[in-house]
C-alpha cells in the first residue's frame, strides 16, 4: 500500500520528519491550513470560470459586436480578477505565516536546548 507521504519523500527518515512536524504543528494552525486551502479551491474555481468567460466574450462582443454585454463583460472580467487576486494574497499569506511560525518555534527549542 502506498502511503500518501511517500510520494513526496526519497526515503523513511525524510517520512518520518514531516509526520513529526505534522502531527506537532497541524492542529495549532488548522484553521489557517482551512483558509488556505479554501483559498485555493476558490482561485480554481476562479480560474476555470474565466476561462468559461472566453466565449461570451468572443461570441457577444465581437461576434455581435454588442456594446452592453462588452461593458458587462468587463466588469466581470475584472471583479474576478480582483478576488483572484485577493484569494491568492490570502493563501500565500496564510502559509508564509505558518511556515515562518513553525521555524521560530523550531529555532526557539534549539535556542532553549542549548
Amino acid at each position: 500500500m502506498i502511503r500518501p507521504i511517500s510520494l513526496f519523500v526519497k526515503s523513511r527518515d525524510e517520512e518520518s520528519i514531516i509526520r513529526r512536524i505534522l502531527s506537532e504543528n497541524a492542529a495549532a494552525y488548522r484553521n489557517q491550513y482551512i483558509l488556505a486551502i479554501l483559498c485555493l479551491i476558490v482561485i480554481a474555481g476562479l480560474t476555470a470560470y474565466s476561462a468559461a468567460l472566453m466565449k461570451p466574450i468572443v461570441d457577444d462582443v465581437f461576434m455581435v459586436a454588442n456594446m452592453s454585454a462588452a461593458y458587462t463583460l468587463s466588469l466581470i472580467v475584472i471583479v474576478v480578477f480582483v478576488i483572484k487576486g485577493l484569494m491568492t494574497y490570502f493563501q500565500s499569506v496564510s502559509l508564509a505565516r505558518i511556515g515562518n511560525n513553525i521555524v521560530a518555534s523550531y529555532q526557539r527549542r534549539l535556542f532553549d536546548h542549548l
